[in-house]
């Protein structure tokens, strides 16, 4: 658990040392039994990174609907596209964690139905639509919400039947984590996502492509290469502060002539930054940021308080 400099300072460290992109997650809590985790509001955390950065992507993975109405994250998005000169993907979830969701008194029954009444109203409203809604727990209207920057790319993290049909309506990109260093575990809903894409006439060169492995630098280094090669990459990305480190993979324009790349993102134990800053769901017990290189063949050098001085290239 980590105050709000600590992770944008780490956000600004890592746009200098050349990344692409940072991320958070939208986890109020996760109680492992053993321990209970807290984090800061990703949309507070990013809207500080935005003013204290000038490149660098931002992003949410993923902020969950059911945390805030859609007419406020609405707003809160839009806002951030502004502020970050369209550096902004936001990234949507229906939530998990039931103890999460219970902490805070919100309801985790038909979790799929609330998502897609919920990330269906925020596109409207993002696109600057007039909006009247009646959803199970929420109502709109003639709400609109102030647009000063285009909206921002909507990413939607899951994998059932439902969600995927969603994801290829609705969304501009699709997540996935965190499977494991042997990227077949992606296999089988990266076929069924591709087939909901044609069955919706979505264009794949409009489409993002995401996924989460989980690996560990110099123990576990050759799945993670396969995996890249798989991927047919051309840039690495790594995901600091702290703990467990991230790294992206990007496509690049040659992957299935994708202009907008596909990621590959590996979730990693490097000691190459400070213990502790970053997590992704599974991991309980920091607060996430993620990141990506933009070179072919990109050094990481260790941020300060790291227990290792040695590079890491990937």
């Amino acid at each position: 658990m980590f105050g709000v400099d600590r992770v944008v300072r780490t956000i600004e460290r890592v746009e200098a040392l050349g990344f692409d992109s940072a991320w958070v997650m939208d986890h109020a809590l996760l109680d492992t039994g053993a321990s209970r985790v807290t984090g800061h509001d990703p949309m507070v955390l990013l809207a500080v990174g935005a003013a204290r950065t000038r490149r660098i992507g931002l992003g949410t993975l993923v902020a969950c609907t059911a945390f805030r109405p859609p007419g406020q994250l609405a707003r809160e998005a839009a806002a951030l596209a502004d502020a970050s000169a369209g550096r902004f993907v936001l990234g949507l979830g229906a939530g998990w964690h039931r103890p999460e969701l219970d902490a805070f008194g919100y309801p985790f029954d038909h979790l799929v139905g609330r998502f897609e009444e919920r990330a269906t109203t925020l596109r409207r409203l993002l696109a600057g639509e007039s909006v009247t809604m009646e959803g199970r727990d929420f109502r709109l209207r003639n709400a609109e919400v102030l647009a000063t920057a285009p909206p921002p790319p909507i990413w939607i993290a899951g994998r059932g039947p439902r969600m995927l049909r969603l994801t290829a309506r609705l969304a501009d990109g699709w997540n996935l984590a965190w499977g494991g260093p042997d990227p077949g575990w992606l296999a089988g809903p990266l076929q069924d996502l591709r087939r909901e894409l044609a069955a919706a006439g979505r264009e794949r060169s409009t489409f993002t492509i995401s996924a989460g492995m989980s690996w560990v630098p110099d123990r576990e280094t050759a799945p993670l290469t396969s995996a890249r090669s798989r991927a047919g990459s051309s840039r690495g990305a790594a995901r600091p502060p702290g703990g467990p480190a991230a790294g992206k993979w990007s496509g690049g324009e040659h992957r299935e002539g994708l202009p907008h790349g596909d990621y590959l993102t590996a979730l990693t134990a490097s000691s190459m930054v400070p213990a502790g800053t970053l997590t992704d769901t599974l991991s309980p017990g920091r607060l996430p940021t993620s990141a990506l290189p933009t070179g072919d063949s990109t050094e990481m050098r260790p941020l300060e308080g790291s227990a290792s001085t040695a590079p890491t290239r990937w």
